[in-house]
């Protein structure tokens, strides 16, 4: 059978910049994948959607049933499934409305179900302070999402100043991204993929349940305050600069 998407193309349909699990682990696993569905299969990137969405419901059944080692691989084996419908409908050129909107209502539900079911299982097992720690973890993912409005806040309220100059923590800010990205990092490299690994894949794997959750509340904690930093940095240096200036989501920084 003819190879329609070579591996290099299919390599220049990946974001360049990304975090440190999705450079080194994710990426390169979901390029291979959708390799061999891209070239050998009829599959379409809702499929996998869907797909992974049934195999984190049994992973959240595994971690509920204490089935944790199990659990922790199935629910890894979404991680990379969510970079491959994205990577596919890129490749096939067959991007959707539809499909965004049901890869991020499935990423709340991935997250969510596996994050209670692990939690439950914590707290039969008396480990009621993990089980609490693993809950915070969740609700600090979901509020960060509110944060993401601060940007056009901030570039409203600058754009009202006669004079904007930027500090020595802009600056430096500034420097660091730029060195980042032409290594293709973005500044943030501990974000989402990897908080979520400490949690659901080191936790309970290791069995230290307490330790893994705190690091994971203290990424995201890390990574808030960081988003506000870079926030303010890059408006400004638009607004020196007159540069583009684009809106993020949550997983550009």
């Amino acid at each position: 059978m003819k190879i329609k998407y070579s591996y290099n193309y299919i390599d220049s349909k990946v974001n360049k910049i990304n975090s440190l699990y999705n450079k080194f682990i994710l990426n390169p696993l979901a390029k291979v994948i959708v390799f061999f569905i891209s070239n050998f299969t009829k599959v379409k990137p809702y499929q996998i959607t869907i797909f992974g969405t049934l195999l984190a419901i049994f992973s959240s059944y595994l971690f509920y049933n204490g089935k944790l080692i199990y659990g922790a691989i199935i629910f890894q084996l979404t991680e990379i499934l969510d970079g491959c419908d994205g990577l596919l409908a890129r490749v096939r050129s067959s991007e959707s409305i539809f499909g965004i909107i049901l890869d991020y209502y499935t990423d709340v539900f991935r997250l969510t179900f596996n994050i209670i079911g692990f939690s439950l299982f914590l707290f039969r097992k008396g480990a009621v302070e993990a089980g609490i720690l693993t809950l915070i973890f969740l609700g600090l993912n979901f509020s960060e999402s509110f944060i993401d409005i601060s940007y056009l806040k901030i570039k409203s309220i600058l754009e009202k100043r006669d004079k904007i100059l930027l500090s020595k923590l802009d600056e430096k800010i500034i420097s660091i991204k730029k060195f980042l990205e032409k290594r293709g990092l973005k500044v943030n490299m501990l974000h989402y993929h990897e908080r979520i690994f400490f949690v659901l894949f080191l936790a309970p794997i290791i069995k230290k349940y307490i330790l893994f959750s705190a690091l994971g509340i203290i990424l995201v904690l890390f990574s808030i305050h960081l988003k506000l930093l870079l926030d303010i940095a890059i408006v400004k240096d638009h607004l020196i600069n007159k540069g583009p200036i684009y809106l993020r989501t949550l997983k550009d920084i």
